[in-house]
């Protein structure tokens, strides 16, 4: 017993429907890399509260003085400088560290923008679906190319012998196709663009952050300060570093929309299992196969 072979089998459509799948199992899916571009996300949330908030304060005072002595002698000999100096003193700083406890936040708006981001690696693993209904599934132009079945007549001497099929295109209907299980396995999808991606009325009960921590350091700040009859003067200023810290912060009743303007992934794998298939109405139109191979 040899093989029939047919070198290549065509159809001109195919349609198909209802299509009902019992069970649909996806993933898991494996992404190597997100990019998201211009990323956007406005939100009104309704209360905050950042938890065991605590500020700590260090300022620095500091104080630039000046001297300046001289007499003017008059023409020819004009003004003669007799001290001129200045300088700059770092006073003794000072720090408040206070603990606040439980810091509310008013209702108000929370706006994030990215330029970019990257995420990944990253996989998933969606839910089984189940009872999965398709109205109906139209394929267009499919082509086969060394389909090979068992030859139930006897070998051809050991010969491999290619004969044209005289059957004219067909069209093949089938009341009822159905598969116990179909399976696929290391699904591979190139890398993919998005456009204009937005996702509106996002709802969020409340979001919570991790531990958090800001600090920031000011500039030199002028208190005032005084001049002795334009002999002599001191200008003080501060300059305050403030750190923050806090266990995490909590939005509530977050509302809002979150915009993209373009994303892409790198490619991507996934498996996929169905089971419990049940086609119906399966259409065939122009089943065609021009030559028929067997094998000795």
């Amino acid at each position: 017993m040899g093989n029939v072979t047919f070198p290549k089998s065509t159809i001109d459509s195919s349609h198909t429907g209802p299509v009902s799948i019992e069970n649909l199992t996806v993933g898991p899916i494996v992404i190597k890399k997100l990019t998201l571009s211009n990323f956007e996300g406005r939100f009104k949330y309704d209360s905050g509260i950042m938890k065991n908030f605590r500020l700590k304060m260090i300022i620095y005072p500091y104080a630039d003085w000046w001297i300046y002595v001289g007499v003017d002698l008059g023409w020819p000999i004009g003004d003669i400088t007799i001290v001129d100096e200045s300088g700059h003193i770092d006073l003794p700083s000072f720090t408040t560290d206070q603990p606040l406890g439980d810091m509310t936040i008013d209702p108000g708006e929370m706006n994030i923008l990215v330029d970019d981001a990257t995420f990944g690696p990253f996989s998933f693993m969606p839910s089984p679906v189940e009872d999965t209904k398709i109205r109906g599934v139209d394929v267009t132009r499919v082509q086969m190319v060394n389909t090979k079945v068992p030859d139930v007549l006897p070998s051809m001497l050991g010969a491999d012998v290619e004969m044209p099929n005289l059957m004219k295109p067909v069209d093949v209907n089938v009341q009822e196709t159905r598969m116990r299980m179909f399976t696929t396995t290391g699904i591979s999808l190139p890398e993919m663009s998005f456009s204009d991606i937005q996702a509106l009325n996002v709802k969020i009960g409340d979001a919570r952050s991790g531990k958090i921590s800001a600090q920031t350091t000011s500039g030199n700040i002028s208190v005032g300060g005084f001049s002795l009859a334009g002999f002599a003067g001191v200008n003080f200023g501060v300059k305050i570093h403030t750190e923050m810290t806090a266990d995490n912060i909590i939005f509530n009743g977050l509302d809002g929309k979150v915009t993209t303007k373009e994303a892409s992934t790198s490619s991507f794998t996934m498996n996929m299992d169905m089971s419990g298939i049940v086609m119906c109405n399966l259409k065939l139109d122009k089943y065609k196969i021009p030559t028929i191979g067997m094998e000795g």
